[in-house]
């Protein structure tokens, strides 16, 4: 249960960087730009921050529980 709370938690805080890392290079090859990649700073603004704001709470949580059900009671 604690490992699979935990890969659960890893997965929740991962996919709204692969996701958005996903769009980003999409949204640049449509834009037919030359030199364009996924940088930080694609990660560092208020969109992207309020959309992984759930999915980051629901990781911090499940790690929580993770730890919580690791420990002898």
């Amino acid at each position: 249960m604690k490992i699979t709370l935990a890969i659960l938690a890893v997965l929740a805080f991962a996919a709204p960087v692969a996701v958005w890392a996903a769009l980003s290079s999409a949204m640049c090859g449509h834009a037919a730009r030359t030199g364009c990649g996924i940088e930080l700073s694609d990660f560092i603004d208020d969109e992207f921050m309020m959309i992984a704001a759930l999915p980051w709470l629901l990781a911090a949580a499940l790690g929580l529980l993770a730890w919580r059900v690791g420990q002898k009671r």
